[in-house]
């Protein structure tokens, strides 16, 4: 992103001339490595520096401590973009505010500012009258100090972590900026040219949000007309093994360059808030062979009414440092408010599932006689010396061959544990992992009352 500086006598720069153009300009000279820019003849001197839009928001407190997201590539560049190209640029991120309000003026505050005022209704409000500069004599652009309310959004300078805290009642203008630029981001294809959109899963993702994102990812596209694949051969789990139990769409004989979305980053799209918040996923998802095999096993145990279903993740998700909504708690931490809720409700058994062999144990001896899980191979976090992730992990213990059974075991472990919780009277949940969301789709909202600790942590 470009940034507004103070403008800077001491030092040459390439001199650009202030006008609607002045932001592509400097970021064609961006391409070619240079950094800070002086901008003349206009209502006054100034210089545009750019700072790379991941490297900023990773500098920033609130981003995820996570060395997945860290990894990854969450925020592009945004080095081209076309604000006039309104079939794709995606404005549904302002649906239900009546006003938006920004603190400061920058590239991206001023470029959304423009296409607010010509494409909607949106009140469009600045704390910083240099927007001025550049939308002159616009009557639709008040300038004002911060507006609070539920209708209006606020949009800060400083990064604010709406993907890790699930929360996107604020934003900063780089994070405004990806929701409504990110189809151009994907592709430079037409929309009316798209028939799909190939999802490449990363190896480091589980079962969990392998479904999660595919069904999230599917139902916000398919409200435009574009059908959602995945890229064969992505997954940590053979394709064969997804197709026999789940009800998944790999990409068609059809797909090709002229015809589809090539969607490499996943982490990126997952970010957007009309992503996650579609919701397009319920027990549909499963092969229906295997949800018989599911209810037939879970009628083994037939006191769900006075049994509290609880998620706790650890092993990776310490590991990997997760932070804000989806930070692994500890079991001391989590003991009170468990203990709270068996008294309150009354609930005689806790129908546990964990990967964690640690979390287990604690568990049983903290609510001795009352613990139910299922027998599957659990990870202890020390196991993790020269590994990050579950996937690291399993492949340095199995061979190539063991590797594909032992992955595909755990899945369907993993999947019964979650059915088993879905049928629970109520929830209780470490943090927004995917497991935790599938478990709430699957029960499609019969829990009579659910509980997410890293929410209250």
């Amino acid at each position: 992103m470009l940034r507004i500086r103070e403008y800077d006598e001491e030092v040459n720069y390439r001199i650009l001339r202030h006008g609607k153009n002045v932001f592509h300009d400097a970021l064609e000279a961006v391409l070619g490595g240079e950094k800070r820019f002086h901008v003349t003849e206009g209502p006054a001197k100034y210089d545009l520096e750019y700072v790379d839009n991941q490297q900023w928001a990773m500098d920033s407190p609130g981003f995820s401590t996570s060395t997945i997201y860290r990894d990854n590539t969450f925020y592009p560049p945004y080095l081209s973009y076309d604000e006039s190209d309104i079939k794709r640029i995606c404005l549904d991120i302002f649906d239900g505010y009546r006003k938006i309000w920004f603190e400061r003026a920058g590239e991206y505050s001023i470029v959304l500012a423009g296409i607010l005022a010509e494409n909607t209704d949106l009140e469009i409000s600045f704390g910083d009258d240099r927007i001025t500069w550049f939308l002159p004599d616009n009557d639709r652009i008040a300038i004002e100090d911060e507006v609070v309310s539920d209708d209006v959004l606020r949009v800060f300078d400083d990064f604010v972590p709406c993907a890790f805290n699930s929360d996107y009642s604020t934003m900063d203008s780089m994070v405004l900026f990806h929701h409504v630029f990110f189809f151009q981001w994907l592709t430079p294809l037409k929309t009316e040219d798209i028939k799909y959109l190939e999802i490449m899963f990363p190896r480091t993702e589980g079962l969990g949000s392998v479904l999660l994102g595919f069904g999230f990812i599917s139902s916000y596209f398919k409200k435009k007309n574009i059908e959602v694949t995945v890229m064969k051969g992505c997954t940590r789990y053979r394709d064969e093994f997804l197709e026999k139990h789940f009800n998944l769409r790999f990409s068609p004989a059809d797909s090709n360059r002229d015809n589809t979305v090539y969607a490499t980053n996943y982490y990126s799209i997952m970010g957007i808030k009309m992503v996650r918040r579609s919701r397009g996923l319920d027990r549909s998802v499963l092969n229906s062979d295997f949800v018989r095999e599911m209810q037939e096993y879970a009628e083994a145990y037939d006191h769900y009414d006075k049994t509290l279903g609880i998620l706790l993740r650890g092993s990776d998700y310490i590991t990997t440092r997760m932070s804000g909504t989806a930070k692994a708690v500890s079991v001391a931490s989590a003991v009170p408010t468990i203990r709270e809720w068996l008294e309150k409700y009354g609930y005689e058994k806790i129908m546990l599932a964990t990967e964690d062999q640690s979390i287990l144990r604690e568990m049983c001896s903290e609510f001795p006689g009352k613990i139910v899980a299922i027998a599957q191979e659990r990870y202890e976090v020390g196991d993790f010396v020269d590994a990050v992730t579950i996937n690291e992990l399993d492949r340095q213990k199995h061979s190539a061959e063991e590797y594909n059974m032992h992955v595909e075991d755990t899945a369907v472990n993993y999947m019964y544990a979650l059915y088993l919780l879905s049928e629970c009277k109520a929830f209780m949940y470490s943090c927004h992992c995917g497991g935790a969301i599938l478990a709430k789709l699957f029960n499609e909202n019969h829990f009579e009352r659910t509980y997410c600790f890293a929410e209250h942590i």
